[in-house]
C-alpha cells in the first residue's frame, strides 16, 4: 500500500500495532518457544526396521486398484486372465 500523507500511515501504524497486541501473538510465540521439545531423528537401526514392518507400495496399490476394479465391474472379476491387445 502506497500512502503520501503522514497522519494517514500514523493512523494505519497505531492500527496495526494495537490490533498485533490484542492478537496476543508474541505471548503465543513465546509460549511455543518455550514448550517445544527437539525431535530424536532417527537412527539408521530404527529406519531399517520401520522398513521392514510396512508392505510394499507396489503390493498395496496392487490390492487397492483391484478392490476398487471389483467394486466398479464386479462382472469383470476373470478379465484378468485375458492378455493385451
Amino acid at each position: 500500500m502506497i500512502v503520501g500523507d503522514a497522519k494517514v500511515v500514523k493512523g494505519l501504524l497505531a492500527t496495526f500495532e494495537v490490533d498485533w497486541a490484542a492478537s496476543g501473538f508474541e505471548e503465543t510465540r513465546e509460549t511455543m518457544k518455550g514448550s517445544t521439545e527437539v525431535e530424536p531423528k532417527p537412527n539408521a537401526k530404527a529406519s531399517r526396521a520401520l522398513a521392514k514392518e510396512m508392505p510394499p507400495l507396489k503390493t498395496t496399490l496392487k490390492k487397492a486398484s483391484s478392490k476398487r476394479s471389483q467394486k466398479a465391474w464386479p462382472g469383470l472379476s476373470g478379465a484378468r486372465n485375458l492378455k493385451s491387445t
